[in-house]
């Protein structure tokens, strides 16, 4: 083989490998198919709407204590930590709704269900009905650490995986916990208010 044909043959092997590396650049360079079809997440302080595309979702108030009455009303339940009681109003658009995920989430990432300790008038599965607003609580035991960075993650199930969630903080200060934990009030879960 001439030289000139060694060189011709090395320099398109040479051109190859630098598409193939530019290549394998630019693919590292796109968004995952997890990341391309996840969740479109929304957050709004308490007090403010967040639009779920479905319905909206407000965290109107938050409260605490380290004693919470039980679902029969009989018993009280105690923490180590604190029970964490969000208030939220949930209003529906057009159709029936319900909650396929509702949980509180810390700085850590550890994330908390409701409480099994407490009535949940507001959980998954619960339906809301459109034209009305719809308020009650879902109460958290959460260690008193978690508290102040805690935040309410809420999602409507949808057709496909790419819906909206919530992500709203819950404004918890470190005085409030203290305030809390220190409080021999019991908490008791405020019942479903419903409002045209």
């Amino acid at each position: 083989m001439s030289r000139r044909r060694l060189l011709h043959v090395a320099s398109g092997i040479v051109l190859i490998l630098l598409a193939l590396a530019a290549a394998q650049g630019l693919d590292r360079l796109r968004p995952s198919i997890a990341h391309q079809q996840g969740s479109f997440v929304r957050s709004a302080p308490t007090g403010v709407a967040v639009d779920l595309r479905l319905a909206s979702l407000t965290v109107t108030s938050v409260r605490g204590s380290q004693t919470v009455l039980t679902p029969d009303s009989r018993y009280t339940a105690v923490t180590d930590g604190v029970f964490v009681a969000v208030r939220v109003k949930v209003v529906p658009y057009t159709e029936p709704v319900a909650f396929s995920m509702l949980e509180a989430r810390d700085e850590a990432g550890n994330r908390f269900l409701p409480t099994t300790l407490a009535a949940q008038p507001i959980a998954t599965g619960v339906t809301f009905q459109p034209g009305y607003g719809t308020e009650g609580e879902i109460v958290f035991e959460v260690p008193a650490e978690s508290a102040p960075s805690l935040r309410l993650w809420a999602q409507i199930p949808a057709i496909a995986r790419a819906d909206t969630v919530a992500d709203l903080p819950l404004g918890i200060r470190p005085a409030d916990v203290a305030a809390w934990q220190a409080s021999s009030e019991t908490l008791v879960p405020h019942d479903l208010e419903v409002s045209p």
